[in-house]
Parts: structure tokens; C-alpha cells; sequence
């Protein structure tokens, strides 16, 4: 066969692989490259060693250009173009690798391909050439990138060796969201216009975790969570911990912070009921509330975190504590149905003074550094009275008011009544007693 009969066939050919895609249209065109090397082979078959030229140009039955293979620069290529001369398809070797481009009706490059040093690469063009997505498969792992009408990359999906990530960019080309999962766990990130982050979630084998940043970049909140607990912790605008709230084997449990960092209140809830603690800038225990099933209960530390102050309301009814900076009890208070009763103890917790008051009767009792009882006052429904004992817890002294008159009574040590003095509208008695050989009072009075 001549070479006007190939040329006619590869014609034919290329009619054909227009009614076709592009891509089969740059197949034809490997072909037509096949059938110019045969007919080269065909005419160094007809005795001809070789054929030598710069460009080999196929045309149509219009004699219009459709196919050309040419050296450009050192670099063979092969364009092939439609019947109204737009190139549609371009093959070349390049020093980096082969390419091949396909456009569009208006010769716009459409669809780039190449296999370069680092590994093969497709590009996406929109109908002002400029690349829209990307595709590549480097030693690093396959990447997809797809870009806005003015060129900047806008997503970038890639399957790396620890993991695939998902970036996305502003149109400033700043990154604003990444999704990626690693080994340990998958991550999304999200950045504000400035790059700063502002937002990450993460999942770990532990557990998930959510942190969010202010517009400095400092975190603000973080959120976790684990087996037996869950964690929110909110921080400042200095980065500091300042509120957290988690819950810990069903307990949940809140706690503010200072500026510093330090707990200075803490609250949570336990099986037996809630709990407050507040706390000073030192970190040291000064106050807490306790509800339990007795009724609920405070407490007031010192600044060295001793005991000074007890409040409670039981079935009973209220009781206050008060101790000295030893922890000693000094005062109780206590309220009941039908009694409230005070007690003043010293430094070594004795009792050493009561006031109570029961059905309406108020005592007052006085004790020694013993505990003995020595004074106590009291007013019944008839007067008041007044009784005053020894160590030995011997009543001494008893005085009576009432409305018909006053009553002294004196007594020696033995308990014995010795003097009574009674004083009755215009009548004072006094009654003496001694005793006699048996140890029997023997009274005798002085009327006034």
C-alpha cells in the first residue's frame, strides 16, 4: 500500500474518533502516530533504510491540518486539531515525563495528564485554562486538589502514609477546616480567617476530646471524655482554668478557679448527697456544705485549714459548733423541739458553762476546770433560783425568789442544811442549826 492510501485511511480514522470523546480522540491520534511509523517502516520495507524529517502533517479531504508530529524545542509531540483548526489534543515527551493535554471547542486546555519525576499528575481546567482540580499520586500518596476561578487552592484531599487529610482554604489561602485520621484516632481541625485555631476534635482509643480557642489562639474550652468520665473545662482569656465540670463514676462534680489557676470553689454530687467547698487564694479548705441524709451541714476552716465553726440541722433540730485555732470545741449550740442549750467549754473542751432553756425555764449552769457543776441559775413558774456547790459537787448555797417571799438556805460540807434565812412580807427568819452528840440538827431562830 502507497503512502496516499495510508494517509486516506488515517483520515477515515480521525473522522471517526471525532464523533467520539476526546479522550479516543487522542487515542486516534497515537494511531495516526502508529500508522505514520508504519508507513516510515513501509518505506524503508520498499528499500529505504530510513525516513528523516522535523514534522510529519496529516490533513483532511479539505486539505486542513488535523494531526501534526513534530521536535519542538528538543521535545517530539504530537497536537491534533478539529476541523476548524482549534488544537484539541496535544501529546509530548518532555525532560520531566510525557503529558498529554485535551481542550476544548475554543482550544482552552481542558484535561492535563503527565508522569513526572514524582509520580503521575492529572489537572482539570475550566474554560479559561486555569487548573480547577488536581489529581497525583506521588511517593508520598495519592492527593487531590481543587482550586477556585482565581487559581489558589481551596481543597486538598491526601492519602499519606500515617493517614488521610482533608484541607480546606479560604480565598485567601488561609486554612479554615482539616479532617484527618491517624493512627492514634481522626482529627477535625477548624481555623478562623486569620489562620489562628480555633476549633479541634479529635477521637482517641482513650476517648473523643473538643477544644475551642478565642481569637488569640488561647484555649477557652475543652471538652473530654473517657470510660468512667466525663470533663468540661473552661479557661480565660489568659489561657487559664477558671470553670470545670466533669462526671466521675456517676459523680458529678463542678469547680471554679481563680486567675491563677487555683480551685477556690468545688461542688459535687455523691451517693450520700451534695458537697461545697470553698477555698482561698492559698488553695487552703475555708468553707463547706454538706447535705446528707442527717440534714445538711457547713463548716468554716481557719486559714490553716482547722475547724472553727459547725452549723447543722438534724432531726433534732440546729446545732452550732464553735473551736479555737486548735480545733478544741469551745461553744455548742444546740436547738431542739421544747429546749435550746448553750455550752462554753475552755481550751481542754471542758464543760464550764450552760444556759438552757426548757418549757420556759431558763438555767444557767457554771462548772469548774473538772467539769463539776459549781453555780446554777434558774427561774421556774414560782421564781428564781440560785444554787451554788462545792469541788465536791455538794450543794452549799440555794437561794429562792418567790411571790410570798426570798429563801436562803446554807449547807456544810456533808450536804446538812445549816442556815436558812426567809424573808416574808414584813417577816425575816433566821434558823441556825448545830448539831448534837449524835450529829442531829438542833434549830434555833431569831426572829428580826
Amino acid at each position: 500500500m502507497d503512502m496516499e492510501a495510508r494517509l486516506e485511511r488515517l483520515e477515515r480514522q480521525l473522522a471517526s474518533a471525532r464523533r467520539r470523546t476526546r479522550l479516543l480522540l487522542a487515542v486516534g491520534g497515537f494511531l495516526a502516530a502508529a500508522l505514520l511509523m508504519r508507513g516510515a517502516l513501509g518505506a524503508a520495507q520498499a528499500g529505504l533504510e530510513e525516513v528523516r524529517a522535523r514534522a510529519f502533517i496529516l490533513v483532511d479531504s479539505a486539505g486542513r491540518e488535523r494531526a501534526r508530529l513534530r521536535m519542538v524545542a528538543g521535545v517530539p509531540g504530537l497536537w491534533l486539531h478539529d476541523e476548524k483548526g482549534k488544537l484539541r489534543a496535544g501529546l509530548a515527551a518532555t525532560a520531566g515525563g510525557p503529558r498529554l493535554w485535551l481542550h476544548d471547542e475554543t482550544g482552552k486546555p481542558r484535561l492535563s495528564l503527565g508522569v513526572l519525576a514524582g509520580g503521575p499528575r492529572l489537572g482539570l481546567h475550566d474554560e479559561t485554562g486555569k487548573v480547577r482540580a488536581g489529581l497525583s499520586a506521588t511517593d508520598s500518596g495519592p492527593s487531590l486538589v481543587l482550586a477556585d476561578e482565581k487559581g489558589g487552592s481551596r481543597v486538598d484531599l491526601g492519602a499519606w502514609a500515617d493517614g488521610p487529610r482533608l484541607w480546606l482554604t479560604d480565598e485567601k489561602g488561609q486554612p479554615r477546616a482539616s479532617l484527618g485520621a491517624w493512627a492514634d484516632g481522626p482529627r477535625l481541625w477548624l481555623g478562623d480567617e486569620k489562620g489562628k485555631s480555633r476549633a479541634s476534635l479529635g477521637a482517641w482509643a482513650d476517648g473523643p476530646r473538643l477544644w475551642l480557642a478565642d481569637e488569640k489562639g488561647n484555649l477557652r474550652a475543652h471538652l473530654g471524655v473517657e470510660d468512667k468520665w466525663t470533663r468540661l473545662v473552661l479557661a480565660d482569656e489568659n489561657g487559664k482554668s477558671r470553670v470545670g465540670l466533669g462526671v466521675e463514676d456517676r459523680v458529678p462534680d463542678l469547680a471554679l478557679y481563680d486567675e491563677k489557676g487555683k480551685t477556690r470553689m468545688a461542688m459535687m454530687m455523691t451517693a450520700s448527697g451534695p458537697s461545697l467547698t470553698l477555698d482561698d487564694e492559698k488553695g487552703v479548705n475555708r468553707a463547706s456544705l454538706r447535705v446528707g441524709s442527717l440534714g445538711p451541714t457547713l463548716w468554716l476552716d481557719d486559714e490553716k485549714g482547722v475547724g472553727r465553726a459547725n452549723l447543722s440541722v438534724g432531726s433534732a433540730g440546729p446545732t452550732l459548733s464553735l473551736d479555737d485555732e486548735k480545733g478544741n470545741l469551745r461553744a455548742h449550740l444546740g436547738v431542739e423541739d421544747k429546749r435550746t442549750r448553750l455550752g462554753l467549754y475552755d481550751e481542754k473542751e471542758n464543760l464550764r458553762a450552760v444556759l438552757e432553756v426548757e418549757d420556759k425555764r431558763p438555767l444557767l449552769g457554771l462548772a469548774d476546770e473538772k467539769g463539776k457543776l459549781r453555780v446554777g441559775l434558774g427561774v421556774t413558774d414560782k421564781g428564781p433560783l440560785l444554787a451554788l456547790r462545792d469541788e465536791n459537787g455538794k450543794l452549799r448555797v440555794d437561794l429562792g425568789v418567790e411571790d410570798r417571799g426570798q429563801n436562803l438556805a446554807l449547807y456544810d460540807e456533808k450536804g446538812n442544811l445549816r442556815a436558812v434565812l426567809h424573808v416574808e412580807g414584813k417577816l425575816t427568819r433566821l434558823l441556825l442549826a448545830d448539831e448534837n452528840e449524835k450529829g442531829e440538827p438542833v434549830w434555833w431562830s431569831a426572829p428580826r
